[in-house]
């Protein structure tokens, strides 16, 4: 009980902010330490102490032999403070002080103390305790001036041990805890004042938590200090004085608005129209894409099902077309799943929608409620697949099937026919031969298409003798011209470029264009192959005086597998695979293939291909 009465009392946080007082004291405590070891310590080493040794003495054997010892008190006295020495002495060659940096010492007698340590030559370092108990090392070497030795000089540097540093502490001890004892101070009024509102909060919400009910619980205010305290403060104030709400409910409410923010968010991200309807069939929900697909000015919220909110089926028949026999309509599956297809015209395409309805029931504070869940998708591009897709198998069924039966017959009477003249034997063959060509040009076809689809369709382009490509076109579709007898017109300008391209391809683009331009062209028409070219580019217009193409199917022309609904069109062989190559081709170029027509009076078809 204890230990859970402390962590009411004292939030974690407490715990870092003990660390950081801490660790401020630990600091101060550090540059106390640092400025003793500083103020007390100055010994030297070895090679520094006989280096000054040197200078000192040649310091005084010069101060002698200038003024005779008149300046030699003041000389060591000056040494010795700037040595940091203990003491600085000359003592004559009888044994008694000629100078010393204490001048009560002059005149009297030396008194030896220790035993030699160390020597260097003359220079000879004594070690003894003085009389207030600090080690003493003692240098000493002899003084000469021309040959004779006058004295003697003797420096000592004092060596303090451990005990000596901790009795100079206690000189800095106030000082080094004086710091440490302010912060610890400030830190405690510091420490007060934050936490005793925090203590407080956490004692409340551990009367909350083990309390049977929140409404028992006392909440009261406490001390604004920080945002915990005032966040808290404005949520106990909101529980008395908010209308009937108590706070347990308040905060379901705010849970609840969460997870529906959450749920708007994912519902929104889901290209699916989804709604919802109450009992009546009145919209009461709705993400963005339906909105949409419903011509709504805004989302609809989650709102009460009141008179105000549109009604589904209203909707779906101001912009959807959605006949009286359709299941949504239809009473008995009020209850029941249904799913359905609408249609539309938009700019003059036919849209397509798939819409599902499914009855949910969902239980709100014991009551039932019967509610249906929509969803929309727009199904369009999939529609002209699957319209794309049976147009191909029809075509390729016709295609296929219509030469497969003509080679099977004539090679049937071939083998089996006694009696069949050469010629008519030659003719068989040539239809056989032609027939097998139609089907070697649709499986052509067929995979340059795939290779189009993958992006594998690739070109050899080299420097192309344009005018006598052109005359190979022109001579590959003459015979189709004069079979039906129509005028063919070729403008070409005399002297024409040499481009690089794929020369195969550019002259299966204009024997296809050419051929269709026949193909659809009656009788007695015209046909007219029109050349021309500019500095950067080469212009080839293909015109003709037949049946055109309708206005509505102008931008479908360069699809695959297209062919266009009128009759006149339908009763010529085709893949619809021809133009949609074409544009692949020209494009890989760089170029650029457009088209102009007017039902009954003919097309233009223009390419135009880089000059370089």
């Amino acid at each position: 009980m204890l230990v859970r009465k402390l962590q009411i009392r004292l939030p974690r946080r407490i715990t870092a902010y003990f660390l950081l007082f801490g660790l401020a004291a630990l600091v101060w405590l550090s540059i106390g330490a640092v400025y003793v070891v500083h103020s007390v310590s100055d010994s030297r080493s070895e090679s520094t102490a006989l280096r000054m040794f040197g200078r000192a003495s040649d310091r005084v054997v010069l101060a002698y032999l200038r003024n005779k010892g008149a300046d030699l008190q003041a000389t060591l006295a000056e040494i010795c403070s700037q040595c940091g020495a203990e003491y600085c002495a000359v003592i004559s060659p009888t044994g008694e002080y000629l100078g010393h940096s204490n001048r009560s010492l002059v005149g009297k007698p030396v008194s030896e103390r220790g035993s030699t340590a160390e020597r260097w030559g003359e220079v000879v370092r004594v070690e003894y305790v003085n009389d207030s108990g600090l080690p003493i090392y003692e240098y000493g070497s002899p003084l000469k001036s021309n040959g004779k030795v006058f004295g003697s000089l003797r420096l000592g540097f004092s060596q303090p041990n451990v005990w000596h540093y901790v009795r100079a502490g206690f000189h800095f001890a106030p000082l080094a805890f004086f710091g440490p004892a302010c912060c610890m101070l400030a830190g405690a009024v510091l420490l007060n004042r934050m936490v005793r509102p925090v203590a407080d909060i956490e004692q409340q919400l551990f009367q909350v938590a083990t309390s049977p009910s929140l409404e028992s619980c006392e909440l009261r205010e406490v001390p604004n200090v920080g945002a915990a305290a005032l966040g808290w403060n404005r949520m106990v104030q909101r529980r008395f004085n908010g209308p009937s709400d108590t706070l347990q409910q308040r905060i379901r409410q705010s849970l609840d608005e969460g997870r529906h923010s959450r749920l708007d968010a994912v519902l929104n991200s889901v290209p699916d129209g989804v709604g919802t309807t109450d009992d009546d069939g009145r919209l009461t929900y709705t993400n963005r894409p339906m909105s949409v697909l419903l011509a709504l000015k805004d989302v609809v919220g989650a709102g009460d099902g009141s008179s105000e909110a549109p009604a589904m089926i209203e909707q779906l028949v101001k912009r959807w077309h959605l006949s009286e026999s359709d299941a949504l309509l239809s009473p008995e599956n009020r209850d029941r799943a249904v799913v359905t297809e609408l249609t539309r015209e938009e700019n003059g395409q036919r849209r397509v929608a798939r819409v599902a309805r499914h009855p949910i029931c969902i239980v709100d504070g014991g009551k039932h409620e019967a509610v249906h869940v929509w969803t929309m998708r727009d199904v369009t591009q999939q529609k002209l697949a699957e319209e794309m897709r049976d147009q191909f198998v029809d075509t390729a069924t016709h295609e296929l099937r219509t030469p497969l039966a003509n080679i099977k017959a004539y090679a049937e009477t071939l083998a089996l026919a006694d009696m069949i003249d050469v010629e008519q034997q030659k003719q068989f063959l040539n239809t056989i031969n032609s027939e097998a060509t139609r089907l070697a040009r649709f499986v052509d076809d067929l995979l340059s298409v795939s290779s189009m689809e993958l992006g594998s369709l690739a070109l050899n382009k080299q420097v192309t003798d344009f005018a006598r490509m052109l005359n190979e076109v022109v001579a590959k579709v003459r015979p189709q011209i004069e079979e039906k007898q129509q005028t063919f017109e070729v403008v070409f300008p005399d002297k024409l470029p040499e481009p690089e391209l794929d020369k195969d391809k550019i002259a299966a683009v204009l024997v296809n264009l050419l051929g269709n331009a026949v193909k659809y062209t009656p009788e007695s028409g015209r046909v007219t192959f029109r050349v021309n070219f500019t500095d950067q580019q080469i212009e080839i217009n293909i015109e003709d005086t037949g049946v055109g193409i309708a206005e509505d199917e102008l931008p479908k022309v360069f699809d695959k597998f297209f062919r266009s609904q009128d009759p006149r069109v339908q009763e010529q062989t085709g893949t619809g695979l021809g133009l949609a190559l074409a544009q692949e081709v020209v494009r890989l170029h760089g170029g650029q293939i457009t088209v102009e027509s007017e039902i009954n009076k003919g097309s233009t078809f223009s390419v135009l291909l880089p000059r370089g």
